[in-house]
Order: C-alpha cells, then structure tokens, then sequence
C-alpha cells in the first residue's frame, strides 16, 4: 500500500521584493529527500511555493516550505547585496554567518 502524496501551497508575503527572481507564469522545481518544491509567480505577481511529500503532514510541508523561502530570500537578499556593494567599488573585507544563520558582511570603502 502506498502513501499519498500530501500538498501544501504557501503564497510568499511581501513577494515583490523578490520580483526579478522569476517571471509570471515560469516555475522552478527542486527537489530532495523526496519532497518537491514548486515555485511559481502568478499573474499578480505573487510568488508560491507548493510542497509535496509522502509521509507528510501539511503542517511539515507548510514548515518546510517557509524554512526553504527564508533561505531562498536570505541568498537573494545577500547576491543583491554584494552587487551593489561592487558597484559601489567596495571591498568585503569579511564575511560569514552567525550562530542564528544571520549573514555577516564587513566591507571598506577607500
């Protein structure tokens, strides 16, 4: 007897700051561990992620859903950061992360 597969769609809150990560209508898959993530931007410009699992609740899916957008959101943020930082022509001098998974970035300006 098989399992079935569980779903859980969350729509991203405050989406647009992530809106040249992906055009309307296009979507992106990833997937491990035998869970899928579906990311997806609507015609309004809302960005989703569809989890789906075996053996999963949706309240599994739904929180790993939120914790996969964190860092989703988290690298976006930090990749614009860094471009503008060189734009700027200036220098990381240091960079890690924290023991709360924070991005760290110490940069010199000349």
């Amino acid at each position: 007897m098989s399992e079935n597969v569980t779903r859980e769609e969350i729509e991203v809150e405050n989406s647009e700051i992530l809106d040249s990560a992906a055009g309307t209508g296009e979507q992106m898959v990833v997937e491990k561990d035998g869970i899928k993530a579906t990311f997806t931007r609507d015609a309004r410009g809302a960005l989703k992620i569809c989890m789906e699992g075996k053996g999963k609740s949706k309240t599994e899916l739904r929180q790993m859903g939120e914790a996969l957008m964190g860092r989703v959101t988290q690298q976006y943020a930090y990749h614009r950061v860094v471009t503008e930082l060189k734009q700027r022509n200036m220098t990381i001098v240091e960079e890690g992360m924290t023991e709360t998974e924070s991005v760290k970035i110490r940069i010199r300006n000349w």
